[in-house]
């Protein structure tokens, strides 16, 4: 009752209702390897991801705090877990403070588009024949999107100013297509399509990327 009662004293979405655990040592388990926690290394665009495994696989339950912090420490990396304050002490205080400090420096929702919009802005001109860095652009901008669905905000990212960011981060002719349907209002200017129809640009550089590949092996003859 004591450990509920604590936990309803912190901030959504970390108030919940705890549920029972078999052995305080499971945890333990989870810490092995990163596949299931992984470590959070202070990218806004993934506390959200990161946030809602580690409310999931650990703070939904019932495990100690002493146990919880260390499956804290063990998640966060040596920037974040300074940023936070450290971890000297392994006390119910220290973990409500960091759960705290966590949520001021990267769940605040206006922080992530104003992160998303820098992001955007500090990225060079993609050519439209760049895989590479539309790869790196569009796996982004994905990151984004499941960090404003985790964080309640999908309305937040139907904004046209994110859509024209988007755009100003491509060359002419890499949008152009998309460019030419949103005035024709076949398509709607929002980051959701766009990030679509760069994706079939993406697909289609691909294809023609292994195409030209396999132009150049030679078939040995065969005698």
């Amino acid at each position: 009752k004591r450990a509920q009662k604590r936990h309803n004293n912190l901030p959504s979405p970390w108030n919940v209702k705890l549920l029972p655990v078999k052995n305080n040592n499971d945890i333990l388990k989870l810490m092995q390897g990163n596949s299931i926690l992984p470590k959070f290394n202070g990218e806004r665009a993934k506390f959200f991801t990161w946030r809602s495994r580690f409310l999931s696989f650990v703070h939904n339950h019932n495990y100690s705090f002493e146990n919880k912090l260390l499956a804290l420490e063990n998640t966060l990396s040596s920037e974040v877990t300074s940023a936070v304050g450290g971890i000297l002490t392994f006390t119910w205080s220290k973990y409500k403070r960091i759960i705290r400090k966590l949520e001021k420096l990267y769940g605040n929702k206006a922080d992530l588009l104003t992160s998303l919009l820098n992001h955007l802005q500090s990225i060079p001109l993609i050519a439209s024949k760049n895989v590479k860095e539309l790869q790196t652009l569009v796996n982004s901008l994905r990151s984004y999107a499941r960090a404003f669905k985790e964080g309640g905000q999908r309305k937040l990212f139907k904004q046209k100013s994110i859509a024209n960011a988007i755009l100003n981060t491509c060359e002419h002719d890499l949008v152009r297509e998309f460019r030419r349907e949103v005035k024709r209002k076949t398509i709607k200017l929002r980051p959701k399509p766009l990030i679509r129809y760069l994706q079939r640009e993406l697909e289609l550089l691909l294809e023609e990327k292994e195409a030209c590949l396999n132009s150049k092996i030679k078939i040995p003859s065969v005698s």
